[in-house]
């Protein structure tokens, strides 16, 4: 057993040499006159020779790891992803056409206000587990719409519509309900409670441009999910 004098032991002459010779030079290197005893030329081809060995380890390991970091950021295109790993049982226009508006949901937007009623309308009908709609952490407020059996870009323009699609549904509940309540609206002493609930069910106080950006940003809020969860790729959008 070969021991050096920094405390290690090796039971391999070669070894111990190779290393003690890479020790003491450290430990020279460390005194105020290197020179007053320099290594041999043996020594010093010793201390390259472990050197080396290490440097080729170490760069056999930045290699390793680099291939692990590209691997681990190999990029793919978020609708790509989307169509290949993200099906909803409905499309987006046949998920469209089955929200039915309620009473109850006239109720809620009456005493709640439009954009209440509107998101709270949204929220039912957005529940499963994989929706035509989408969003995530990493693109604030932007939307993916499931169409025609493939993912697509859903901008503000489109969820514009969407909202405009929903307030025709609210109109037509609302004439079935003064239909229903003929004697309740036409009774002078309910004129301001009818007129407000009109107005609430024609958008409320806000233009249509303030109801859509308010509703974008309280159900991306609601649906949005983070796509570091999904370590094996970086995203582009």
């Amino acid at each position: 057993m070969y021991r050096c004098r920094c405390g290690k032991e090796y039971q391999s002459k070669t070894w111990f040499q190779n290393h003690r010779a890479l020790c003491e030079l450290l430990e020279d290197s460390k005194k105020d006159d290197i020179y007053d005893d320099l290594p041999s030329k043996m020594e010093m081809w010793n201390c390259m020779k472990v050197i080396l060995k290490k440097y080729e380890t170490l760069e056999k390991k930045m290699q390793d790891h680099e291939k692990y970091i590209k691997t681990l950021k190999k990029k793919i295109n978020i609708i790509d992803w989307l169509t290949d790993n993200y099906k909803p049982e409905l499309n987006y226009t046949d998920w469209l056409s089955s929200i039915k508006i309620t009473q109850d949901d006239l109720e809620i937007l009456f005493k709640y206000g439009f954009i209440e009623g509107v998101y709270s309308l949204l929220i039912r009908f957005l529940k499963s587990e994989i929706n035509p709609i989408t969003c995530f952490d990493q693109r604030l407020n932007t939307f993916f719409i499931y169409k025609n059996d493939y993912w697509e870009h859903f901008d503000i323009e489109d969820f514009a519509k969407l909202i405009k699609t929903i307030l025709f549904k609210f109109i037509k509940i609302f004439k079935i309900w003064k239909d229903e309540n003929k004697s309740y609206v036409d009774n002078d002493k309910n004129f301001e409670i009818v007129q407000k609930r009109y107005i609430e069910v024609m958008g409320g106080r806000y233009e249509d441009e303030v109801n859509t950006k308010k509703l974008n940003s309280k159900l991306y809020k609601y649906l949005k999910f983070n796509l570091k969860n999904i370590v094996t790729y970086e995203f582009s959008f």
